[in-house]
């Protein structure tokens, strides 16, 4: 029945799986802002913030691609034939990361 399909959709998404990219991001989060002296915020404290109303929707957007590694940047290029060139840094041959652009 409709209802065991239902039931069924809810156990599937409650057995979700971070990607590897958001959990070295979000260790990444949680070391920095314990670097700067505000604590250690949970998981859900990370995410409500980029939600925050006060922000510009285009930096909200920004921060939740990055957390997710949703850029295209790096590795993703090296692996493809005649863009390779692109996974590199022009100035210093290093491989692209967003650590490393900013």
């Amino acid at each position: 029945t409709q209802r065991l399909f239902y039931r069924g959709i809810r156990e599937i998404n409650n057995t979700y799986h971070k990607r590897r990219l958001t959990r070295m991001a979000l260790a990444m989060t949680h070391h920095a802002v314990r670097e700067i002296g505000q604590g250690t915020p949970s998981e859900t404290q990370i995410w409500k913030s980029i939600r925050d109303i006060d922000i510009p929707k285009g930096i909200r957007g920004f921060l939740w691609k990055n957390l997710h590694g949703a850029y295209r940047l790096g590795d993703f290029w090296l692996n493809i034939p005649n863009f390779e060139q692109r996974g590199t840094c022009k100035l210093c041959g290093g491989i692209e990361s967003m650590e490393h652009i900013l």
